[in-house]
This record gives structure tokens, C-alpha cells and sequence, in this order.
């Protein structure tokens, strides 16, 4: 319900689409995901809903075949998030976007249409740069920008999602570093690791506290 509630309140203030994790903890069968899913739909209306494949941490996978079940089904699923490495690939039906940075350049030789992703927070001018030489066919150049962005990839993965990334953002200026229980400030090693990242990438100038 309270799923439900949100999208309701997200499409009426103006969503361009909405993005709908897997239920969590009480491990639905697929009849009861089909109709979670077909009542954030519903409630969403002509907005398109985006699925968020994530078993990693919702314990539940969608299936490529189900999530074309679920796109042929219901009119408004119009893409997933697809954060299951194994099952990256095109799915009828629906638009795949990575879920993972270290797979975006992946999805996007398989045929997907970009990422919800981490980095994207911190190198989005270089991330879209990357999808747009993929786009164009330039697949030299997406590699090249690839290997240039690993390092940032990794240190947002040093702990937990998204410790890293809001310790970068606070590095940056961007925002402050409070984080809600259970998720905790990000270690001095941890902070450490960040900060080389960024400043390999020229985003902080070298030597720098953390």
C-alpha cells in the first residue's frame, strides 16, 4: 500500500517515470509479485514504471522471461533496473538500463539504453560521455572512458552503498555527510580510498585532508 501511496503522489506531482524496487523480506511468489507490481502500475498511471532488479539485497530475482511476462502484461512497465550482472541482456518488452557502474558499458553493447548508476553522481559528464560514443558506434572511445572511470567504480564500492558515495559529495561540496542509521559515516581508510579516486580523476586537488 504504501508503495502504491508514493507512486500515486510521485505521478501527480509530475514524475517522469517511477522506479519500483522488488519487495523485500517477505519473499513473494511470483503471483503475488505480478500483483504488487500491476497495483504500482495501476496507481501510476500513464506514467512509465521502471522494475528494480536487485536480488543482492531484496533476496528475490526477476527472471528475464518474468520480466517479460510483466512487460507483455501490464501496459506502463516500460524498463528495468537491472542490478543481476548474470542477467544482463536484452529482454523483450522492455528497456534494460544497468543497475551496476562496472557492467554500463556492457548493457550498452548488449543493446540497453543507460544506467541508474553510483559514479554517475560524481563523473556524469564523462558517463554520458561514454554513452554517447557507444551510441555513435564508437566503441574505442566508450572503452577508453571506461578504463578511465574504473577506479572511481571501485572506491564507491569500498563499503556499503551509499557511505561512499555521499563521503565523495561531501568532499566535493555537494552535500553534507549525514547519513540515518543503520548506515554510518564511512571509515578513515574508507574516506582515504575515496579521496584518491577523485583525485586521480582531477575532481580534488592532491593532498587534501579526507
Amino acid at each position: 500500500r504504501h508503495s502504491v501511496e508514493l507512486t500515486a503522489s510521485a505521478c501527480r506531482l509530475g514524475a517522469d517515470a517511477v522506479l519500483v524496487v522488488t519487495p523485500y523480506y517477505n519473499k513473494p511468489n511470483r503471483a503475488g509479485l505480478r500483483a504488487h507490481f500491476e497495483a504500482v502500475a495501476e496507481a501510476a498511471g500513464e506514467t512509465p514504471v521502471i522494475l528494480y532488479n536487485i536480488p543482492s539485497r531484496c533476496v528475490i530475482n526477476l527472471a528475464p522471461g518474468f520480466l517479460a511476462e510483466l512487460a507483455a502484461e501490464i501496459a506502463n512497465v516500460a524498463a528495468v533496473k537491472q542490478a543481476n550482472d548474470a542477467d544482463m541482456g536484452p529482454i523483450e518488452g522492455m528497456d534494460v538500463l544497468a543497475g551496476n557502474d562496472g557492467v554500463f558499458l556492457r548493457c550498452l553493447e548488449l543493446g540497453g539504453t543507460g544506467g541508474i548508476l553510483v559514479s554517475s553522481h560524481l563523473v556524469g559528464a564523462e558517463m554520458r560521455a561514454m554513452y554517447e560514443a557507444a551510441a555513435a558506434s564508437d566503441w574505442a572511445r566508450a572503452h577508453e572512458l571506461d578504463a578511465q572511470l574504473q577506479p572511481v567504480y571501485e572506491a564507491t564500492t569500498v563499503t556499503s552503498n551509499p557511505i561512499p558515495v555521499k563521503a565523495a559529495l561531501e568532499m566535493l561540496g555537494i552535500v553534507e555527510g549525514h547519513l540515518r542509521l543503520p548506515m554510518i559515516a564511512a571509515s578513515h581508510e574508507e574516506r582515504a580510498a575515496v579521496r584518491m579516486a577523485l583525485e586521480r580523476q582531477g575532481l580534488l586537488v592532491a593532498g587534501g585532508a579526507t
